[in-house]
Order: structure tokens, then C-alpha cells, then sequence
């Protein structure tokens, strides 16, 4: 079965202001949808969505996709939760007008909404494709996330490349761990912190590791303030991460030499 699920909810009353909007999203690459398989611009090669979904209270959240290429697609519709486990499936045909790109930029965003405020709403129909209107995404809905308490759980989400859902696919931890990892790593922040000698002939610099895979692009890369010796308990600030690649390599530049190994630990993010 599912073990685990997101959750989106309130802890309090915050009003039902036109501004407000409240969404779980998922950007899928455009080279992954342009290699799918699914013939995109045209009406009869459809892609499938689906999901388990629960409320505090049943309502009428709204599943969209929102194409980034080109001209800026659009497609929503309603789904009635309950507050128990329910599945839900969408299909969804190809339209001449949409496009992705061959590349590693945004393709396919999907969302999961239990509120826009009506800056964001409108009139817009429904189990189509429209130009993207960011003022009309669809009709106005009504605020079940501003009482306080309330939740929405998602799990079990597929999209592929079919005219009808198949059964969730269950995969390996591990490969699911690789796919995360093309797009966001920790390295020494989570259990053991590693340690880390100098390169040789430049004692204030430590030497960056290669990354699990390569990743969607060039990371932005955080640490703390400061990484520690080893043993002396000497603290260096990191000045600066350099020679980065979406591979890893590189090398840290602290504000002084060291003496001992470093415990060093960073993050790269390279999401969308």
C-alpha cells in the first residue's frame, strides 16, 4: 500500500481575500514530456492523471495543468473529496497549440488546489485547453482552507502517457532517492557529517565531492556560516563555492587555512 501522503491544510480562520490562493505543484521537465511519447498536438494522444485524495470536509478542489513553452496552456477540473481515501483519474487529450522543449526548463506544471482567491478566478470552462489568463484560471470556488483545522491529503500521484490510468506503480526507495537527487542534495547535513582534507598545496580550500547523478542544471549551493576542524574545533567561514558544475567538483574557498580536516556539509537546489 501508500505509506506516506502531502498535506495542505489551516490552522485558523485567515479571511476569504481575493488574493489568497493555497496549492500543492509539481513541475514535470519539458525534455521528459517532449521524449514521452504522447503525440501532444493532437486530440486523439492523451495523457492520464491520477491520485488518492481526503478532506477534513467534502468540497471541490480544483486538478490543473499548466503547459510553459510557447503559448502558455491551461487545463483544469473539479474533484469532490470526501473524508476518506477516494481515487481520482483524469484524461486528457493533446492540443495542437501546446509545446515543450527539448530541454531541462519547466514543462508540465501540475497542481493540486483547494483555493484561488477570485484575483485568480472567473468563468473559464472547465476539462479544456485555453490560453493561460492568470486573471481566469477557472470559476470562482468557495474557501474551505480559510476555517481553522481543515486539511487536504494527497498520495499515490501518476502521470503517464495512456488514455486510462493504470495502477500506481510502486518503485525502489533508492530510485526514487536517484530522481530526487537531480534535483536537490544534501551532502553532510543528514547523519554522519563527513569529513574533509585540503587540497594539497592550498590548505583553504576543501575539495568538492562528485555529485550522486548529474543534475538538472548548475546548483545553487548553502551551508552554514562556518564548517569545523576536526579535532582543534577551529571555525572557518566559507567565503565562497567555485569551478561548480551540475556534475559536482569544485572546491570551497574558506577565510584561512587549515590544519586539520574539515567537517563539511552543504546543500545543492537546483529546483524549479
Amino acid at each position: 500500500g501508500l505509506r506516506k501522503y502531502i498535506r495542505v491544510g489551516s490552522n485558523g480562520s485567515s479571511g476569504d481575500l481575493a488574493a489568497d490562493w493555497c496549492q500543492i505543484e509539481q513541475v514535470i521537465e519539458a525534455q521528459d514530456v517532449a521524449n514521452s511519447g504522447w503525440d501532444y498536438n493532437t486530440t486523439s494522444s492523451y495523457i492520464s492523471v491520477s491520485f488518492f485524495a481526503r478532506s477534513t470536509t467534502g468540497y471541490g478542489p480544483k486538478f490543473m495543468l499548466l503547459s510553459h513553452d510557447g503559448t502558455a496552456k491551461s487545463w483544469a477540473q473539479t474533484f469532490v473529496t470526501t473524508t476518506g481515501w477516494q481515487r481520482y483519474e483524469f484524461n486528457i487529450p493533446g492540443h495542437a497549440d501546446l509545446t515543450f522543449n527539448n530541454d531541462t526548463g519547466q514543462g508540465l506544471r501540475v497542481l493540486i488546489i483547494p483555493y484561488y482567491g477570485t484575483n485568480y478566478t472567473g468563468s473559464t470552462t472547465l476539462g479544456e485547453w485555453h490560453t493561460v489568463n492568470s486573471a481566469d484560471y477557472f470559476a470562482d470556488m468557495s474557501n474551505q482552507t480559510a476555517a481553522s483545522s481543515t486539511y487536504t491529503d494527497i498520495t499515490g500521484f501518476q502521470v503517464e502517457v495512456s488514455k486510462q490510468a493504470t495502477p500506481f506503480e510502486h518503485r525502489l526507495y533508492e530510485e526514487d532517492l536517484r530522481d530526487c537527487q537531480r534535483y536537490y542534495f544534501e551532502y553532510g547535513v543528514v547523519g554522519t557529517t563527513i569529513i574533509t582534507n585540503s587540497i594539497n598545496n592550498n590548505p583553504a580550500r576543501l575539495p568538492m565531492p562528485e555529485y550522486p547523478v548529474k543534475m538538472r542544471a548548475t546548483p545553487t549551493l548553502t551551508t552554514n556560516n562556518t564548517l569545523t576542524e576536526f579535532s582543534s574545533g577551529t571555525t572557518h567561514v566559507v567565503q565562497s563555492f567555485n569551478s561548480q558544475a551540475n556534475n559536482g567538483g569544485g572546491y570551497i574557498q574558506l577565510d584561512g587555512n587549515t590544519t586539520n580536516g574539515v567537517y563539511t556539509r552543504f546543500k545543492a537546489d537546483c529546483e524549479f
